[in-house]
């Protein structure tokens, strides 16, 4: 609810739902959560706490870190110390392979879920990674549709690399906006912020290179595929896709 503001990636707290779900499901009753202390992990662990508590569920410990912080120690202590049954970790890029490794390192032994990975964190985890379940927009190198086929063949042939679903998700992001463009470009009307803006409320359902479509609610929220994925032998696995 932010003027010009359209997010194309779920936003954390139905990532955080979906996660807790999981860790629910496979028999956590009693969690530690760890996020950013800013604005979006605040409201990430807010919805997570109220989620969890509705489940009957409790949270013995949340501990939070500044965006700059590589150091989890002080955080991961208190996490052992408050034997949770899982650790549900809201942390991003590579900040959150730190912190699985850190936690690991310090002793934390349950199972670790959260709501982000991209091969960095392997790099930096290593090993530690293994078993780590999270969810995120359902982004599968190996999908079998037709668009999401056709930008990994391309991803891979310029960039000499895997790609992953922040590489997916900017580049339908640029056709989302380039279709509301020739759109405007059509009506012969100029291409302004507000244009766009307006443009996006008329459309709202695009392409998704996740397969099939994309639709940005009118709250600048987004209703796309989603999916559980875990590290297995240092590689992501779709462990099965969310349905709503």
């Amino acid at each position: 609810n932010k003027k010009y503001l359209w997010n194309t990636r779920l936003t954390g707290d139905a990532t955080a739902k979906a996660i807790l779900k999981v860790a629910w499901d496979d028999g956590a009753r009693k969690i530690c959560m760890i996020y950013r202390n800013d604005p979006s992990g605040i409201d990430t662990a807010n919805s997570a706490r109220e989620y969890w508590k509705g489940r009957g569920g409790k949270t013995l410990c949340e501990e939070k870190y500044d965006l700059e912080a590589t150091n989890f120690s002080a955080q991961t202590s208190k996490i052992r110390l408050s034997h949770p049954d899982a650790l549900i970790t809201f942390g991003y890029s590579k900040t959150n392979g730190i912190i699985v490794k850190q936690a690991r390192d310090f002793g934390v032994s349950v199972p670790i879920y959260g709501i982000d990975f991209i091969p960095d964190q392997l790099e930096i985890a290593g090993k530690a990674m293994d078993g780590y379940k999270y969810a995120v927009d359902q982004f599968d190198v190996n999908s079998t549709d037709p668009e999401a086929a056709h930008f990994v063949k391309a991803y891979r042939a310029f960039f000499k690399e895997e790609p992953e679903f922040y590489g997916a998700n900017y580049y339908e992001a640029t056709y989302l906006l380039a279709d509301c463009m020739k759109a405007l470009a059509k009506e012969h009307k100029p291409i302004t912020g507000a244009n766009i803006d307006a443009k996006i409320r008329e459309i709202r359902t695009f392409k998704s290179v996740y397969g099939g479509k994309m639709t940005l609610n009118l709250d600048g929220t987004v209703k796309k595929p989603m999916a559980i994925f875990q590290i297995q032998n240092g590689k992501p696995h779709l462990l099965k896709r969310v349905t709503e």
